[in-house]
């Protein structure tokens, strides 16, 4: 029996088979520091969960309208116009399971075999795949205006990008969107902004959304975003797409066709947490503090190992020190999860050949020891 050409060709996630070698590892009762993780170790807080239980206690249990019921609908308008000044009516915004699956469905609704979708490097690792499965064709570029016009064509139908970034910890300045988007204009090129680590910025940095920069822009951005990240609700499965209504209105059709729409005390969950009352507010910014104090912490320690280099992560949670000095990326990553007993994902995954992601999403304890089991097993290296 046959399986599909396309899942044939999918490849698997770097990220979740860092996770699972990890898991494996501690199956046999080895100790390994996890510095892979792609999600808070922060749970979701009590505000959130008592507002789930509420939901619960009232009978919440039935489906709903595929983008939502009349909570998170009203909820996701009213999260976008407060922190991008967006306005969206009831028809331009979408829940789905996650942010991946409305990543996934806006790549459906504006892609066709043949097209070219520019992502921008160093990229998440599903983004090429998800173009694929589409028939589109992943093209590559780095974050500059430069490189976008040569990566150009009349087959470019989508831009990718990611701010705060996925492995990076880059925030793009609000001039690079502001180029971007001039340049944009009189085209039909689509751009889809990722902002699923919005609330994790550092210092001065400051989240820019590239739909909130100009009518055009406007009208050309689909906006993705979600729970995950900034409440630590990963396991909630709730992610959020704003954009034009035609957009929105396919996605609308293909969630109808396969999911219906997420759980209902997800949803419930979910509108609870984007409006952001105080108690939740107090929360969230514990946790971006944390993430905060970690980075610098690991700056301090990774700037101990010779021939390193990291630029500072001015959001989300990940740093992405260059290894090249040490060899191949995904080779030396194997070492140091077999050897070293450190789980980090290899560079290569994101279009970056010699780095390794490290997660900021553990405790400062264990990226303190991480970085030092590193540097003691790179020494003899040097």
């Amino acid at each position: 029996m046959k399986l599909s050409k396309r899942v044939l060709e999918l490849e698997a996630s770097v990220t979740l088979a860092m996770k699972a070698k990890s898991k494996a590892l501690a199956d046999q009762g080895i100790s390994v520091i996890s510095l892979s993780a792609g999600e808070p170790d922060f749970e979701t807080p009590s505000c959130i969960v008592q507002a789930a239980h509420k939901a619960l206690d009232a009978g919440v249990s039935r489906y709903t309208a595929v983008r939502g019921n009349d909570d998170l609908i009203s909820a996701m308008r009213h999260k976008f116009k407060r922190d991008q000044n967006l306005d969206y009516d009831a028809t331009q915004v979408i829940s789905s399971c996650g942010a991946k699956s409305s990543l996934s469905m806006a790549f459906d609704a504006v892609l066709s075999p043949g097209d070219e979708a520019i992502i921008l490097t160093p990229y998440w690792v599903s983004y090429p795949d998800m173009v694929k499965l589409t028939g589109a064709k992943p093209v590559f570029a780095q974050p500059s205006i430069e490189s976008i016009e040569q990566a150009l064509s009349e087959k470019t139908r989508v831009i990718i990008v990611n701010s705060p970034n996925n492995p990076s910890g880059q925030v793009l300045p609000k001039s690079f969107f502001q180029d971007l988007m001039k340049k944009l204009e009189g085209t039909d090129v689509w751009v889809i902004s990722d902002e699923i680590y919005e609330h994790l910025v550092f210092d001065d940095a400051r989240h820019i959304s590239p739909a909130s920069l100009s009518k055009d822009a406007y009208s050309r951005t689909i906006v993705i975003n979600g729970v995950s990240k900034g409440y630590a609700m990963t396991g909630w499965r709730v992610g959020i797409t704003a954009g034009p209504k035609e957009v929105i209105g396919a996605m609308t059709k293909l969630q109808g066709q396969r999911y219906t729409c997420i759980p209902t005390i997800a949803q419930k969950a979910a509108a609870y947490a984007l409006s952001e009352p105080p108690e939740l507010q107090t929360e969230i910014e514990k946790m971006r503090s944390a993430y905060q104090e970690r980075r610098d912490k690991f700056l301090e320690e990774i700037s101990k190992i010779p021939n390193v280099k990291c630029s500072k992560p001015q959001g989300a949670f990940y740093a992405f020190p260059d290894f090249s000095a040490y060899g191949d990326d995904i080779a030396l990553a194997e070492k140091l999860l077999g050897e070293a007993h450190v789980s980090m994902v290899p560079g290569s995954a994101f279009g970056a050949p010699g780095h390794l992601r490290i997660s900021l999403a553990a405790s400062e304890e264990d990226i303190v020891a991480g970085v030092q089991k590193i540097g003691a097993y790179l020494s003899p290296r040097t």
